[in-house]
């Protein structure tokens, strides 16, 4: 009885209840399952049963541990690299866009943000002085509307070592509607702009001699 009273307990009050429990088959094998229970009335409102559905999680619990395995491969990966990878979600509202970001800790991460990263509802590089600003919003929006696969951009942010020149590349996907998927690796090229800066004055003055 308790066991029975355990299973129906929630829905003789009304409503629905659905929860995961664990099924032992007859071979000692255990079965994940999604069980969804509700009481059967007649027109008084009398409980003359209960219905019982339940679904297969096998599956989807391999998916779940498949993805979580995958996750914590990629935050191991990332965890020294330098580089930063981010997804956001983008709804478009006319020439006004919401975003909300997921950003992967890794060695430019902490490099830029520290420990504390940014805010979920925040954009991306808002905290941070970029003189490109404008440019990286208009050419995001651009790219969106215009329903392009991706863009590239270089842009400058001030870093706790100095002003510091970020490559960006950015996959776009559509999803439903104006809600777009977007996907970001943006990698330091300070170095490689400091060493164009010096072949280009280099150039000049050989041109100058």
């Amino acid at each position: 009885a308790a066991g029975w009273e355990a299973l129906v307990a929630p829905v003789r009050q009304g409503g629905a209840d659905e929860r995961e429990w664990t099924y032992v088959c007859k071979d000692g094998r255990r079965l994940p399952v999604l069980l969804t229970t509700t009481a059967l009335r007649d027109r008084a409102g009398e409980i003359t049963g209960f219905l019982f559905i339940a679904q297969d999680l096998t599956e989807r619990k391999k998916t779940e541990a498949a993805l979580q395995a995958s996750e914590e491969r990629l935050s191991r990966v990332l965890a020294h690299a330098d580089c930063l990878v981010w997804e956001a979600g983008v709804r478009l509202r006319g020439a006004e866009s919401t975003w909300r970001y997921t950003v992967y800790p890794s060695g430019l991460y902490r490099r830029l943000f520290g420990e504390r990263g940014p805010d979920e509802n925040s954009v991306l590089w808002d905290r941070f002085d970029i003189p490109e600003r404008d440019e990286i919003r208009r050419r995001a929006h651009e790219a969106i509307v215009g329903r392009s696969s991706g863009y590239v951009q270089e842009f400058r942010v001030a870093g706790p070592d100095g002003r510091i020149w970020i490559r960006e590349s950015v996959a776009i996907r559509p999803a439903e509607g104006d809600f777009y998927w977007l996907v970001g690796v943006a990698i330091d090229v300070t170095k490689q702009k400091d060493t164009e800066a010096v072949l280009q004055q280099s150039e000049e003055r050989v041109r100058s001699a």
